[in-house]
């Protein structure tokens, strides 16, 4: 029975992690917004192409939005749709002082969530591996892992809005419409909601327990 738990937590564990990644790529881009704030040349191309703003869109069109493309492996020039790619916008405007407060602010607080939240599920892990079960404690560590991961979602989200406001005020093309939904990472919120029916079903199941032990 233990093994089986183990299994199910380690993959809960690997799709979460996998699931944050992004954040690691967001980071790179604030940094190269900040450095294209302060003026510090970027000589790197890759992270000169991160100074672009990205964009996700849907095709509304049918041939005639398509833009041609050479297919390396065949040599042909071909039809495509790109609904995700980087453009370079006229509009960029240095963000305030107040603005980057605010962000590293919510950058702080969604890590602080994130990282609570894997400690305490595998602090939950390592309770039940230890024949730790139906207690009040685990019911507890779920519950902040459920709130850690809802945290770290929830700015994860607003971030990804706010962004795609911003690219759609400096950029748009014709036959596509802007994805808002694009980019949007839903496992770690999904998975905070887990976290809580699983607190209480615990909840439920300590509430029993004791009331077999009041009966006995």
């Amino acid at each position: 029975m233990k093994t089986k738990l183990n299994i199910i937590c380690g993959l809960i564990f690997v799709v979460i992690i996998a699931s944050c990644m992004g954040a690691v790529f967001d980071f790179n881009i604030g940094r190269n917004e900040a450095n294209h704030d302060m003026g510090v040349q970027v000589d790197n191309p890759e992270q000169q192409v991160l100074d672009a703003d990205l964009v996700e869109l849907i095709p509304l069109g049918d041939k005639r939005t398509a833009v041609k493309v050479k297919n390396a492996t065949t040599g042909k020039e071909i039809n495509a749709w790109p609904t995700k790619m980087y453009v370079e916008t006229d509009s960029y405007e240095p963000k305030s002082t107040g603005i980057y407060l605010l962000e590293t602010f919510a950058s702080i607080i969604g890590l602080i969530g994130f990282v609570g939240g894997m400690f305490t599920f595998i602090w939950f892990i390592i309770r039940v591996n230890g024949s730790h079960i139906f207690d009040r404690k685990n019911i507890v560590l779920l519950r902040i892992t459920g709130t850690g991961l809802l945290v770290y979602g929830v700015i994860s989200m607003v971030w990804s809005i706010l962004t795609r406001i911003h690219t759609v005020a400096s950029f748009s093309l014709d036959g596509y419409a802007n994805n808002w939904l694009g980019g949007i990472e839903y496992a770690p919120i999904l998975l905070g909601l887990i976290a809580f029916v699983a607190a209480q079903v615990f909840a439920m199941a300590h509430q029993m327990k004791e009331d077999q032990e009041l009966t006995i």
